[in-house]
Parts: structure tokens; sequence; C-alpha cells
């Protein structure tokens, strides 16, 4: 029984030794740093401004968010001269949920363009 035993240790090491050495054994080829080649068009930015312009027909609270519900950026709406302001968003978000709940839940998916999110929270008379 304990040479069963040891057997079944060595053969368990060989193997593991075996299939350790074959996994290190491949190898890459390094790339010299010099050599390596950037598009043009690449941004190296995680960041951006975005202008952002919102208006309603009641002074309150909107919510800025990413698609996942994540809080981006939480603001004011005045009723006079609405939201204008720059705000910095990570470079990744294409599209955002603007979100104003003083009078009613309104919300608005938006695609972000040209740096810009502008919306109004005002309803359409049909």
């Amino acid at each position: 029984m304990k040479e069963v035993l040891k057997l079944v240790v060595l053969v368990l090491i060989t193997v593991s030794i075996i299939t350790g050495c074959s996994i290190g054994d491949s190898k890459t080829d390094a790339v010299d740093i010099k050599n390596l080649q950037i598009s043009d068009d690449f941004n190296f930015e995680t960041e951006r401004w975005i202008n952002v312009e919102l208006y309603a027909l009641f002074t309150g609270t909107f919510y800025l968010k990413d698609m996942e519900g994540n809080m981006l950026y939480k603001g004011t709406i005045d009723q006079y001269t609405g939201f204008i302001q720059k705000i910095k968003l990570p470079t990744s978000i294409t599209e955002v949920r603007i979100e104003y709940h003083e009078v009613e839940d309104l919300y608005k998916n938006y695609e972000i363009r040209d740096n810009e999110i502008i919306h109004t929270f005002v309803p359409q008379i049909r």
C-alpha cells in the first residue's frame, strides 16, 4: 500500500513538472519599444469636457447617469436660465441617461455627439 501511494505521488509530481515546464517553454518574441506603432488618431486621454445645456419649465435637480445607472453628475436646472456648463466625463461614455424628477418623472437617453448634451424637458403640445 505504501509503495502504491509513493508511486502515485511520484507520478503526480513528474506530470506536474513536465506540464509546468512545457507551459514555461513557450516563448514570445520581444518587441523593441522603438518599433511600436501607434495610430495617428489614437487618443491617450481618459476624460473629455462636454458642453451641457439643459432646460425645464421648473427649477429642479437633474441626474446624469451612465447606461448602467451609475451617477456621473448631479446639478440644478434653473427655470429661467437652465443649466449651461462644461462637465468632465470619461471618454468611454458615449450615451447617458438624464433624469429630472421635479414635477413628474422625466428621463432621456442621450447619445453624446460633438461633445455636447443639449436637451429640454418641456412638454410638447400635440
